[in-house]
């Protein structure tokens, strides 16, 4: 699965989690701030697998 799959798969999720949490106001607003977690997720899943290989290459 590539990063751009990932984004929407975890944008999806996130969504989920707005839509069983929040009373839903603005379609636009809870899509952007899915993906705006999804983009976060990724970057974090990035700093994850850089540290690994600086720790494998000890």
């Amino acid at each position: 699965m590539n990063n751009e799959d990932l984004i929407d798969l975890f944008a999806g999720l996130a969504m989920q989690g707005y839509l069983t949490q929040n009373d839903i106001q603005n379609w636009e607003q809870i899509a952007s701030y899915s993906y705006a977690m999804a983009d976060a997720m990724i970057k974090e899943k990035e700093k994850r697998i850089e540290r690994e290989r600086s720790t494998q290459g000890d």
